[in-house]
């Protein structure tokens, strides 16, 4: 009776070993590739980093991503949270008082500003009843309207009516002031009407995304002018047409633009297309930008090539255009617990999207979350499909594979009785 119980033990544990190699098996089939999680020390959330070429790798909207949790008897799912490394804004603003302008004929004109309250800002947004115009700025602060302090000079406000173009915002330190000076300068050209004023106090928390190395860039210039033909319109084309190159399929952020001569000055529209010419976005690059960089944000475009067109219109082109290609980053927040091995599978396609409690706990784990680091990427060797066999044929493989294990442990109790009779 005893022997027969052992039988039955080994047996069940026989095949409770092969069910769970199946079920490890399982749960990394389809999967492209995985990350191993760096052990941690201490119970509890950790964001684990992903990159922006990870991201590039997911095949199901990112949607793709799992956190598995994998020991000698099991492999389990691990909830996570994804949660993007972006820049967010804290912006508030308010309407403000003009309280008195004045003119210095030939010269300058000049407005003051009242506060509803005293408070923080550090932008003042001008609304500019002409369509055309090209100033620079002063601004001072003051507490008694009397004592004023220069917080910054020559700041440049542009309006073209053409382009429908108008930059009017003034950037400048955070300053606390209950009233403000502006003043124009009107010795080129004549004032202007500031139809009313909003001040700003944007504090802007800036992600640190990634910046993409060894980017290839080849500029060249486009020009055609063709004439109508055979009922075919005229062609007029004049734009600098810049091909960037990744060194590896990315998922974009933002890509910058800044043209190295800060003295020239210009406004010019451009577009970026991806690889098969589908526009991806449209907007202007002007020297009037903040700090001279022009952001185009892309918003988690995939991609390894994309083309710049800078519009020139009837200008001479800008001859030193910087680029830079920043990709995206992205976490995924989960609970780990010490002396575990987890890893991080992604690359799979068709993968709906994971619905886990930990979503209705976000705003309070994301705050709270550690840093671990992951080791090098590693490729996940999955079989091909095999050709499906008849069901006969499979139960007969089956009964195959039971015969020899009944033999085994038979030859295996047989020879164990043996050596009791002995």
């Amino acid at each position: 009776m005893t022997m027969k119980i052992k039988i039955k033990t080994l047996l069940l544990f026989v095949l409770l070993v092969s069910s769970v190699q199946v079920l490890n098996a399982q749960k990394m089939s389809g999967f492209t590739f995985y990350k191993e999680v760096e052990p941690v020390n201490t119970a509890g959330y950790y964001k684990i980093p992903v990159s922006a070429d990870m991201l590039a790798k997911s095949k199901s909207d990112f949607n793709d991503f799992r956190v598995l949790k994998v020991d000698e008897n099991d492999t389990s799912e691990v909830p996570y949270l994804l949660q993007w490394n972006e820049s967010s804004w804290y912006n508030t603003f308010q309407n403000e008082s003009i309280i008195d302008v004045s003119y210095r004929k030939n010269a300058a004109s000049y407005i003051t500003v009242k506060l509803k309250e005293e408070k923080e800002i550090n932008e003042i947004q001008l609304n500019i009843a002409e369509r055309d115009f090209d100033k620079l700025v002063t601004i001072e602060g003051s507490n008694d309207n009397k004592h004023w302090k220069t917080i910054k000079e020559n700041i440049r406000i542009v309006g073209f009516g053409q382009e429908q173009f108008n930059f009017s915002k003034l950037y400048f330190p955070s300053s606390t002031y209950t009233y403000y000076l502006l003043t124009f300068n009107d010795k080129n050209a004549k004032p202007i009407t500031v139809s009313s004023v909003q001040t700003f106090f944007n504090n802007e928390y800036k992600a640190v995304y990634e910046k993409i190395k060894d980017i290839y860039v080849v500029k060249k210039e486009i020009k055609k002018d063709l004439k109508p033909t055979n009922g075919k319109p005229a062609i007029y084309e004049n734009y600098t047409e810049i091909k960037v190159t990744l060194p590896y399929p990315t998922c974009l952020s933002t890509i910058h633009l800044k043209n190295r001569n800060k003295s020239e000055d210009f406004y010019r529209s451009i577009s970026v297309c991806n690889n098969k010419g589908a526009e991806l976005s449209r907007g202007s690059f002007t020297s009037l930008e903040k700090d001279g960089i022009t952001s185009i944000y892309l918003n988690k475009v995939i991609g390894t090539n994309f083309t710049i067109k800078v519009y020139n219109n009837d200008n001479p082109p800008i001859e030193s255009i910087d680029v830079n290609v920043f990709g995206m980053n992205a976490f995924l927040v989960s609970r780990l617990e010490p002396e575990e091995k987890y890893l991080i599978v992604y690359g799979k396609a068709k993968v709906p999207l994971a619905e886990y409690d930990l979503g209705y706990f976000s705003s309070k784990i994301g705050s709270t979350a550690k840093d671990v680091n992951c080791r090098s990427e590693m490729v996940i060797k999955n079989a091909p499909p095999k050709k499906n066999e008849p069901m006969i044929q499979q139960q007969k493989w089956l009964w195959i594979t039971l015969g020899g294990l009944v033999l085994l442990l038979g030859g295996f109790a047989f020879s164990l009785m043996k050596k009791i009779g002995k």
